[in-house]
């Protein structure tokens, strides 16, 4: 039987300097932080983009919970920011009402952000504004939408 290490393990277990079984700073000692909000369906227009979260430079997202009391139909949201509306999540439907759908695709979930955008689009190292973008249909005109935001902040 093979014993393999995932990348952090690795460190650990390879790391034979004055820091035995440490680990950068980035890897642990990080706060899990959340921000949710609760946004009002109320037709918003293909196209038409939401603020749900800001997020530190250097943050690592965690999962991007989304709820609703309302199907949205053929309506899609995708997840990202003004440069790239699926950084975080492709766009795609949400038709099942009150359960909890994690909308985080592999290639960004547990890795820093190291690029960051406003809602006006400008880059900076402050931090992210995470953005949900309308596809295909209108939003419905009523009901509720529940973006719940895990990240961990390393601090500055």
């Amino acid at each position: 039987m093979a014993t393999t290490f995932a990348p952090n393990c690795s460190l650990l277990v390879n790391n034979t300097g004055g820091n035995v079984q440490s680990l950068p700073t980035m890897v642990v000692g990080g706060k899990e932080r959340t921000w949710t909000e609760r946004i009002t369906l109320a037709s918003q227009a293909v196209d038409d983009q939401i603020m749900i979260a800001r997020l530190p430079y250097g943050a690592v997202p965690l999962s991007f919970d989304v709820s609703t009391d309302t199907s949205l139909s053929a309506s899609t949201i995708a997840v990202g920011d003004l440069i790239n509306a699926s950084r975080f999540a492709a766009a795609g439907t949400l038709t099942g009402t009150n359960a909890s759908t994690n909308l985080i695709n592999v290639a960004t979930k547990g890795v820093n952000l190291t690029t960051c955008y406003d809602y006006l689009g400008v880059s900076n190292t402050n931090y992210e504004d995470v953005l949900v973008t309308v596809a295909v249909s209108d939003l419905p005109s009523s009901g509720t939408l529940v973006f719940v935001t895990k990240y961990i902040d390393y601090g500055a």
